[in-house]
């Protein structure tokens, strides 16, 4: 008796024995966690509206702005080109073309930073992304700290003690002060998997030690990824 097809053969009758496969039921923490992503979504739409309702009419000013000092230095042309004051006319002509060349830069720097910023995220996301993450809002946490600490040396994005992103992600993940944001490891005994670290901390934070003792513990593989 086939119980896993909805349809018989003909594709059309449905069959009388199937049996709808039961939803997987969602545990209390997955609960609370989409509970509180619902409530954080709807929180963060609200004041995306507002951001791009007042971003449109800052928009819409300058476009008014701009388009009324386009009318005024015409009218300007105009009444020094009638009066002969050609020197004046000129000048202003330059100081148009030296603004022109000056906006066509920041636009290019402005790009250029939009670039090195692109980079840096995919660095990071990229060495984010193998490690357990409790869920979405847990990762997102640690991206947006690590990115804050983020700096460039010689053109390679670093972390701010000079560590790389991908070393300075594994002390992350491995410091005691981060663990809430990692899915819970199993109990098991000895040779039982999961990261654990010996590396030499006082307080038990790795970001109280040294750059020094980081750059030993990831050498020596006390400081391990999850």
């Amino acid at each position: 008796m086939n119980t896993t097809d909805e349809f018989l053969e003909d594709g059309v009758t449905p069959n009388p024995h199937y049996i709808k496969p039961q939803e997987k039921q969602e545990t209390e923490e997955e609960r609370i966690d989409r509970l509180v992503e619902e409530k954080a979504a709807e929180k963060l739409k609200d004041v995306k509206t507002k951001l791009d309702n007042a971003y449109k009419a800052r928009d819409e000013a300058l476009a008014r702005a701009a388009e009324l000092d386009l009318k005024e230095k015409n009218a300007l042309k105009e009444k020094l080109e009638a009066e002969g004051k050609f020197k004046e006319l000129a000048e202003m002509r330059v100081q148009e073309e030296k603004d022109r060349a000056a906006q066509i830069q920041a636009e290019r720097d402005a790009l250029a930073k939009q670039n090195l910023e692109l980079t840096r995220d995919n660095m990071l996301r990229g060495a984010l992304q193998a490690l357990p993450f409790r869920n979405d809002r847990a990762s997102e946490v640690a991206y947006k700290q690590i990115a804050s600490e983020l700096i460039q040396i010689d053109g390679k994005w670093v972390h701010s003690s000079g560590v790389p992103i991908k070393d300075y992600v594994t002390a992350f993940s491995s410091d005691a002060d981060n663990s809430f944001l990692f899915k819970a490891k199993g109990n098991g005994g000895a040779g039982s998997g999961g990261a654990q670290t010996n590396a030499p901390s006082k307080d038990g934070s790795l970001f109280k030690m040294s750059q020094k003792e980081v750059l030993e513990g990831i050498a020596n593989g006390t400081i391990k990824h999850r």
